[in-house]
């Protein structure tokens, strides 16, 4: 939650890490399966695929929501990925949310992605 905490930092390590494999999603995938061990920061890369946009026309539907060549948001792209994101999708299910019996949101003080700010600012710390 909190993709613009969660996400967006990650973007220009995981188009360098694309760049190994000449931006072509498909090779660094087919190149991670092969791998005996995978590289570091191929999870990053990986999360970063599990796309909240996905285009059927791509390999297994995967694309990023920025430009390969100067990291830069793709507006439209993003707004698919914003409407996934559970501290933007609180201000459409909030009648939802509010028929729980309880709710609880935890990721530590330590985060290694930063939901601990997405947490902060939807559920009012």
């Amino acid at each position: 939650m909190g993709f613009e905490a969660c996400h967006l930092p990650d973007m220009s390590a995981v188009l360098r890490a694309l760049a190994g494999a000449e931006n072509w999603i498909e090779k660094w995938w087919q190149q991670l399966e092969a791998a005996q061990k995978h590289p570091e920061g191929s999870f990053k890369v990986a999360n970063a695929l599990a796309s909240y946009d996905p285009d059927p026309t791509q390999f297994l539907g995967m694309r990023l929501p920025v430009t390969f060549d100067t990291c830069e948001v793709i507006e439209e792209r993003w707004a698919n990925w914003l409407r996934q994101d559970p501290v933007v999708a609180i201000e459409t299910q909030a009648d939802n949310l509010c028929r729980l019996k309880a709710l609880d949101i935890d990721c530590g003080e330590k985060d290694q992605f930063n939901l601990l700010y997405g947490a902060a600012g939807s559920c009012g710390g």
